[in-house]
């Protein structure tokens, strides 16, 4: 995960508090901050990992289906039904349910949510037998649950339920110093997939970027980054190759709020690059040394660099 914002960090230490447990975990955050990613990686570190991580999106299945794809269904069930189906619960059994967008659910389903939570036992749609399920939930939200619950949109009693831990994801514009982290991260990543070199980003595309107040959050800038990926074919990413969503004005303001952040969080701009530079370069040096079950020799050929400079970086990245 790359980051260097407190409010972050913050949250990375919260998965790893919880990940060890089975207690049901909420993340919530608008669209786009990255509530898949923190509900892996909850899965990933939990001793559930070598089982089945298993994502529903709440909001995007038809009410006339969400039970019969939560659930499963046997044969004869309705009209087309020639066989069983395991629903999404029995085929995460073992592992991790993750229900996104879980506000979105209909009333009328929420007690059967409810009860599988509870009980760990569903019934498929037109059968009878209780069938076990062992299954930690991962739910996500991008509203505000309690007022949906005072609202009566949503279930008090499931909220609880799923509502153990509570992880709250900031959004992007409350942590700008990630913004350039992240940039460059992505565009790197872009650019390797396309076998092109990386540009860099000039110092007023930057500035840019920090003003931007990222409504689509991560999910956004990841966007913007394929954009110029794409697009650039100059080795400086200057303003007018930035989406036409993101308007490049006001950056060369000296008296600008950017500079105010810059100077409250005393990060320049050529720190904030190198710092997305170190963050890729860790995790790169973590994938090589996993890939060849910490051969440092074979890592460092992979990589590209000498065993002695792994070594180093190896120490200095504390890996």
């Amino acid at each position: 995960m790359i980051t260097v914002s407190a409010e972050m960090r913050a949250v990375f230490e919260m998965v790893e508090r919880v990940a060890a447990s089975d207690a049901s975990v909420l993340v919530q955050g608008e669209s786009g901050t990255g509530k898949e990613l923190v509900a892996r990686a909850i899965h990933h570190m939990s001793p559930r990992n070598d089982k089945p991580f298993v994502p529903v999106n709440c909001a995007a299945l038809p009410e006339s289906l969400l039970e019969s794809e939560l659930f499963g269904y046997d044969e004869g069930a309705f009209s087309g039904a020639r066989k069983c189906k395991p629903g999404r619960f029995e085929i995460a059994s073992g592992g991790t349910i993750f229900l996104d967008e879980v506000g979105d659910l209909p009333l009328a389903m929420q007690p059967k949510i409810l009860r599988t939570a509870e009980e760990k036992v569903i019934e498929r749609l037109g059968g009878t037998q209780r069938i076990a399920v062992d299954v930690r939930i991962v739910a996500a939200s991008n509203r505000d649950l309690r007022r949906e619950v005072m609202e009566e949109r949503f279930r008090q009693d499931l909220y609880f339920r799923l509502a153990v831990i509570t992880i709250p994801i900031p959004p992007l514009r409350n942590r700008k110093e990630d913004i350039l982290v992240l940039a460059d991260y992505f565009l790197r990543e872009f650019c390797a997939d396309l076998g092109r070199p990386c540009p860099s980003l000039s110092d007023d595309t930057a500035r840019a970027l920090l003003a931007h107040d990222w409504p689509g959050n991560v999910r956004e800038l990841k966007n913007a980054m394929q954009h110029l990926a794409l697009m650039c074919d100059s080795s400086i990413v200057e303003p007018r190759c930035l989406p036409g969503w993101i308007h490049p004005i006001g950056y060369s303001d000296p008296d600008n709020y950017v500079d105010d952040y810059l100077q409250l969080y005393q990060v320049s701009l050529k720190e904030s690059k190198r710092r997305a530079f170190a963050a890729t370069e860790k995790r790169r040096i973590a994938e090589a040394l996993h890939v060849f079950n910490g051969n440092r020799t074979r890592a460092a050929q992979s990589l590209g660099i000498s065993r002695r400079s792994l070594q180093l970086k190896i120490k200095d990245y504390g890996l």
